[in-house]
């Protein structure tokens, strides 16, 4: 039995993220699919049973004008975040992408059933101030909590080391976040949320086996 053990044991081990990557890197890409489409199904509840929900006042946009330009500069900074993750992962020879790709999902799957429990109304129809017409139609329905936002301060919480490449992400992730309100593409309690959201993902531990 204890021979058994000890060969499992091993086993995990030749599992772990940087002796087979492939293994945690599709499980991770499973679980981000499972959290893309539980958005689209929370999208889908609502736009059935609550077809005329609550739009709430926002103190912060209420006061502030609407500047569709930060779309396009929101979703810029999106891009550039994730594509210095994937240098980031790259230089570690992708060790840690599993690890990237498993709390990503657990985010967005978190926020499919916080758009079901929040319905909040749309401040305005994503496509009209120029967000992607095919995201628009699948993701861009439910508001609380920010997708956009939680998501690059995610990256940006995973990122461990205390150096230059972390601080340029904590930057971009401020840049989405200002950017979804001064588009008035979220309310700013959506804003806080994701964030919020986000550093809670990052802190969930995972068994030793699929720890880095």
């Amino acid at each position: 039995m204890e021979n058994i053990l000890n060969k499992n044991r091993v086993l995990l081990k030749q599992l772990r993220l940087g002796k087979e990557p492939f293994v945690y890197i599709i499980l991770g890409m499973c679980v981000l699919a499972i959290g893309i489409y539980a958005n689209f199904l929370g999208g889908a509840f609502l736009d059935k049973y609550y077809p005329n929900p609550v739009r709430p006042q926002d103190l912060i946009l209420d006061n502030i004008n609407e500047y569709t330009i930060f779309v396009k500069i929101g979703e810029v900074a999106g891009w550039l975040q994730l594509l210095l993750v994937i240098i980031t992962l790259a230089r570690k020879n992708f060790k840690g992408a599993g690890e990237y790709l498993v709390r990503s999902g657990i985010f967005y799957i978190f926020r499919g059933f916080a758009i079901i429990l929040n319905p909040l109304a749309q401040i305005q129809d994503p496509v009209a101030n120029g967000s992607n017409p095919i995201l628009a139609t699948l993701l861009y329905k439910g508001m609380f909590f920010s997708g956009h936002a939680g998501i690059v301060f995610l990256l940006f919480f995973l990122h461990k080391e205390n150096n230059r490449m972390k601080w340029i992400k904590l930057m971009i992730a401020i840049t989405v976040a200002c950017s979804v309100l001064l588009s008035h593409s979220h309310y700013s309690i959506d804003v806080v949320g994701g964030i919020l959201a986000a550093y809670a993902v990052s802190r969930l531990r995972f068994p030793d086996f699929l720890a880095n």
